[in-house]
């Protein structure tokens, strides 16, 4: 099964994962715990950053493609 979604959708999953862990540090805070939650944070932004990147290139192979068409 195949589920797809938008860039957007990725970036506000990330956004709501991030502050829900973020409510769960303050309730039990640590130096270990900051740093796995800032560690796993980096990490879900290079997954927005990677999709982010792809979304871009492939709107630029798009757009050489029309620009080629049309000249």
């Amino acid at each position: 099964m195949n589920i797809y979604i938008t860039l957007q959708r990725l970036k506000n999953a990330v956004k709501d994962i991030k502050s829900e862990w973020y409510d769960g540090m303050n309730d039990n805070p640590s130096k270990e715990g900051m740093l796995k939650y800032n560690g796993a944070c980096e990490a879900l932004d290079l997954l927005v950053i990677h999709f982010q990147e792809l979304n871009d290139f492939a709107h630029w192979k798009k757009e050489k493609s029309n620009a080629t068409k049309t000249n």
